[in-house]
């Protein structure tokens, strides 16, 4: 995984437990980070998925986790290509959570942030959550709930 750190625009997937796959509280880990000038390798991305990997090891459920998507970027492009690999596992129902280290680093970019709102949106139950206890998610109220009847 380091090597892929070392690499500006650069991404990679690790499938981790298949048994996993479709279970109820089934998560995937997205990190990212940008590798600057003069870095041996992104120290961003490195403690972000430090961070996230602690996080589960204490708070979640470590046989639930199905994946670890990681993209390193530079300041002009930002190809996100784990992202769309992520979004892909999601509609496909591979898992229900995605865990980040910063939840409010990811809605700063707006691409990622109008691919966040277009997921929750569009996959039941999906929720979004941080190391600091943020959450996101769409509830999808029923309109008979909203009219009343």
């Amino acid at each position: 995984m380091l090597s892929s750190m070392m690499k500006n625009n650069s991404h990679r997937v690790d499938y981790l437990n298949f048994k996993a796959v479709g279970m109820n509280g089934s998560f995937g880990i997205y990190v990212r980070g940008c590798l600057q000038d003069g870095q041996p390798y992104s120290s961003e991305a490195k403690r972000c998925l430090f961070i996230c990997l602690d996080y589960v090891r204490r708070s979640m459920e470590e046989e639930k986790l199905v994946a670890v998507y990681m993209d390193i970027f530079d300041l002009q492009n930002a190809n996100n290509l784990a992202f769309q690999e992520m979004e892909t596992d999601l509609r496909k129902g591979m898992f229900e959570k995605v865990l980040f280290a910063d939840l409010e680093e990811i809605f700063k970019d707006s691409v990622l942030n109008d691919k966040l709102f277009d997921l929750a949106e569009c996959v039941e139950g999906i929720e979004f959550i941080d190391v600091d206890g943020n959450v996101f998610e769409a509830k999808k109220i029923p309109l008979n709930q909203i009219l009343g009847v």
